[in-house]
């Protein structure tokens, strides 16, 4: 292996988690995908996660508890291509009918599997699938890479690998906000988001603290 794939320190602007998912998974996309979507969606101002309160009732009577929420930026939906438009109508127009899409009522629906969220769920994945085939990184059909797609493939196992080996790059600081939750994004994509969010502790820039706080609320379902 060349020393220049050995790791990527960069993210491709054009690459989101579900593109690489679908090309990674040979079109297989499981739920983490959404999940990475959505802290993708955070870093790049897209949506923007905060505390709200929510009226519960239990038996000694209503209470109010804190809650996290990501909230959709409408006035960028254009700036959105069609896979995130799709998981954009299924997260807010379906399952929260509401520009504000609380954790709890994700990590539910991802848990028992509601029948609405599974159809929408699927059409969301064919479309990436599609997207993938489209752009020439999976073949007609979807379950086959192209050459394109094994090239990819390779320049996400390199990601990966330099998520792994995190705490080598002391010498090579992210100062980008922006890049920082990229980087949370894809290891929330890799199974990593616990393990980063622990090297890092909570000590992340500016508004990406609320993001972590809800990465690692998802990532522990």
């Amino acid at each position: 292996m060349s020393e220049a794939l050995r790791y990527l320190r960069e993210i491709p602007d054009d690459l989101g988690p579900a593109i690489a998912a679908a090309v990674r998974g040979r079109g297989r996309i499981g739920d983490e995908a959404i999940i990475a979507t959505l802290v993708d969606w955070a870093a790049r101002g897209i949506a923007t996660v905060r505390t709200a309160p929510r009226h519960v009732t239990t038996i000694a009577g209503p209470i109010e508890e804190q809650t996290l929420e990501f909230v959709l930026d409408v006035d960028r939906w254009a700036e959105l291509d069609r896979t995130e438009q799709a998981l954009g109508n299924l997260l807010f127009t379906q399952l929260a009918r509401s520009a504000a899409l609380g954790l709890l009522d994700l990590k539910t629906a991802m848990r028992r599997g509601k029948a609405d969220y599974l159809r929408g769920r699927d059409i969301w994945r064919a479309t990436v699938v599609d997207e993938a085939v489209r752009r020439g990184l999976l073949q007609p059909g979807g379950k086959r890479r192209t050459e394109a797609g094994d090239a990819l493939a390779e320049t996400l196992d390199a990601l990966e690998r330099y998520l792994a080996d995190f705490g080598a790059f002391e010498d090579d600081p992210v100062a980008a906000h922006v890049l920082w939750g990229r980087y949370l994004a894809f290891a929330a994509l890799f199974g990593e988001a616990e393990r980063v969010l622990d090297e890092l502790g909570l000590d992340i820039p500016g508004d990406l603290h609320d993001t972590a706080l809800a990465l690692r609320a998802l990532a522990a379902r």
